[in-house]
Parts: C-alpha cells; sequence; structure tokens
C-alpha cells in the first residue's frame, strides 16, 4: 500500500517503524514491519460494478473481508505473508435476467516473502522485492484466477515528510487449467502514485495501475484510483478507497473500505 508519514512519537512507539500497510491502493509498500511483529489488514466491504457492452451484461461483486493480509517479521527487513481473499457474493444479468447467482464463495489464497532493500529505517527512498505463489484456488469457478505466481518491486521517493511519490513493478506468471503449454502466459503491472499527509492521522492518494498481458488472454486493464488513510492510534488504521476503470476490460467502478492492525 501507499506509504504513511504517519509519525506519532511515544515511548512505547519509539522502537515502531510508522505504520504502513499493502492497502487500500493497489501499490504494495516498500517498507516491512518490525521483527517478531504481526500485522493484519482486510477490507470491511468491498463491492464492484461491470458493464459488457459486447454481450449485454452486467455484474457486480461484494466481498467481506477482501485480500485478508496477515504478515508476520522474520527478520529487520523480511516478512512473510499469507493472504486470503475472503467470501464473494457475485451476481450477473443479462438483458434484465439472472443467470448467474452465487450466495457466497471462498477465494483464492497466497503465500508471499517480502524483502526491504532500502528505506525501511532511514533514508527518503524506499525498495522492495516480494516473490509470491498461489496455494488454493477460489471454491467458485466464475471467481478463479489463473494467476499462479510472480515478483513484485514496489518502491518510493519521499519528496518531503508530507509528500511521497512511488509505484510498483510487477510480472505475473498465468496457467490455465485448459492446456499445460499453450495457456501459459505472462503478465506486467506497472503502477504510479503521489499520496500526501494532511496532519499526524489523515493523508491520501491519487493512483495509476495497469495490467497487460501480450500472449494467451490478452488483456489491458487500467485504473485511475483515489483513497484515504486514517490512524486511530500508532498500530491501528482505517481506510477508503475508490477505484475507476478506464479501459474496457477493467471494472468500471471498486469501492472498498477497511482496517490495517499491527500487534
Amino acid at each position: 500500500m501507499i506509504v504513511n508519514s504517519f509519525k506519532i512519537q511515544n515511548s512505547q512507539a519509539k522502537d515502531l517503524r510508522p505504520l504502513s500497510s499493502e492497502r487500500p491502493s493497489k501499490t504494495d509498500s516498500a517498507l516491512t514491519i518490525n521483527r517478531f511483529h504481526s500485522q493484519i489488514e482486510t477490507s470491511f466491504y468491498s463491492k464492484t460494478f461491470d458493464t459488457n457492452s459486447k454481450n449485454n451484461t452486467k455484474s457486480n461483486i461484494e466481498s467481506y473481508s477482501e485480500y485478508l493480509t496477515i504478515r508476520f517479521g522474520i527478520s529487520d527487513s523480511s516478512e512473510i505473508q499469507y493472504i486470503f481473499d475472503g467470501v464473494s457474493f457475485y451476481k450477473k444479468t443479462q438483458n434484465q435476467n439472472i443467470y448467474y447467482n452465487q450466495t457466497g464463495s471462498s477465494g483464492e489464497k497466497f503465500i508471499r516473502l517480502k524483502h526491504n532493500i532500502l528505506g525501511n529505517d532511514e533514508g527518503k527512498i524506499g525498495l522492495a522485492v516480494t516473490p509470491f505463489f498461489k496455494i488454493d484456488n477460489a471454491q467458485d469457478r466464475l471467481l478463479r484466477n489463473d494467476l499462479r505466481g510472480g515478483i513484485v518491486a514496489p518502491f518510493h521517493y519521499k519528496l518531503s515528510d508530507e509528500i511521497t511519490i512511488g509505484g510498483m513493478y510487477q510480472i505475473n506468471y498465468y496457467k490455465t487449467s485448459n492446456s499445460l503449454k499453450k495457456n501459459q502466459y505472462v503478465g506486467f503491472v506497472n503502477s504510479y502514485y503521489i499520496s500526501k499527509s494532511f496532519n499526524e492521522r489523515l493523508s491520501s492518494y491519487i493512483e495509476f495501475y495497469s495490467l497487460k498481458t501480450f500472449s494467451h488472454n490478452k488483456f489491458l486493464r487500467n485504473y485511475l484510483d483515489f483513497g484515504t488513510n486514517y490512524l486511530v492510534s500508532k498500530n491501528i488504521k482505517l481506510d477508503f478507497g475508490i477505484n475507476f476503470g478506464l479501459s474496457e476490460s477493467a471494472n468500471d467502478l471498486n469501492y472498498l473500505s477497511g482496517i490495517t492492525w499491527r500487534f
């Protein structure tokens, strides 16, 4: 998630880094959590709307605990993450008739290992690398993603105490269940953001995110995203985000809210 510049100082927090999360933006943070600490990040509620003009279909997905992420610091610069995509309620209509309605489905599960290279404790530049792989598919076939693994490289540069710019480059590996040979392909992600802290508790960001593939299942998904973070305490943060699809294959609209809790 976007880097936060929150720095509430007290004796209990002096050994902890400022709270930073992977949400609500699509761009990961370049920072890791402190050694032997844990952090839970999840959405309260997320809703996605999409319209396909080619076959006259409309869909919406309601999700709870979307991308529930459990992070554990295994060293001063490395952490392990378990990601579970929560429970989704999926409804799809065509010509105003419901032709698919899933009342609830558990999502996919991933393991990620994140290592910070720069910026954890000092300096204006932040850089990390995060390999990841899928360990389980979604229960519902319409909610499954062919993504099997990949590697992420988030980065940032602090222009000042209030303003940070950054982004993320990512390579995804996909493999469908139809063919072991022909249906393997890669996707590329690039995202860029600028975030601003208004005070010790409140910050916001604007982000451009793009995912594209060049082989099987070619598609381009571009988004323009906005979000806000509010620091309740040194270990708890609330967030809200809204994402707009800019390309035909991108979802039209998504809004979400969530929480980060460090302990």
